[in-house]
């Protein structure tokens, strides 16, 4: 029984993963995208740590690719397998699970839900900004090139955090539905008792 419960959990958070990821895939407003809630979302709820790290990362290079060889094709004159810069988001997205991981260790609650996306929306603003600034191409390389850069990156900043509340609020929301009424069929789920 626990061995199908695990796979039960596995398939449902990936499941959930790749469909959050999906949605880049249709109009969306600026920003608001599901990169950093299925770190938060796969940090927390993956009892093999790996998969937390892998399959967001691979979900979000996997659209990544689609957007910009599909959706902005005519842009580029050559297949493009990483954006510039890309390993500051990238970065990012590694620490966004291990962060989730240790603040969900014990408990997982609305307010920790909610305050990992806003925090991790910011930490994300702070990292990703600053990636543009020290590329070079955009802004000077200065005190006041790099506090532009921020300033032009503040209306984007919105859209990443409504962008968390929501899509980790789904995610989390789904998965504990499902979960409740897997329990609801007898099926012991690792997790029963640590949403409070």
């Amino acid at each position: 029984m626990q061995q199908k419960t695990l796979t039960l959990n596995f398939s449902a958070i990936t499941l959930l993963i790749v469909l959050a990821v999906a949605s880049r895939l249709v109009p969306h407003p600026a920003n608001f995208a599901p990169m950093l809630a299925v770190g938060i979302f796969g940090g927390a709820l993956f009892i093999n740590r790996i998969w937390a790290y892998i399959i967001p990362l691979a979900a979000i290079w996997f659209s990544d690719l689609l957007i910009m060889n599909v959706v902005y094709g005519a842009y580029y004159d050559h297949f493009v397998w990483l954006y510039e810069g890309w390993y500051w988001q990238y970065g990012f997205y590694l620490m966004t699970p291990l962060l989730s991981s240790l603040l969900f260790r014990n408990s997982i609650t609305m307010g920790k839900i909610a305050g990992m996306s806003a925090g991790s929306a910011v930490l994300f603003f702070i990292v990703s900004n600053f990636g543009t600034w020290a590329g070079g191409m955009l802004y000077p390389m200065t005190m006041d090139g790099l506090i532009t850069c921020y300033i032009m990156a503040l209306p984007y900043f919105k859209g990443t955090l409504l962008s968390n509340l929501f899509y980790s609020g789904v995610l989390f929301g789904l998965y504990y539905l499902a979960e409740k009424r897997l329990t609801e069929l007898s099926v012991i789920s690792k997790f029963s008792g640590r949403w409070i």
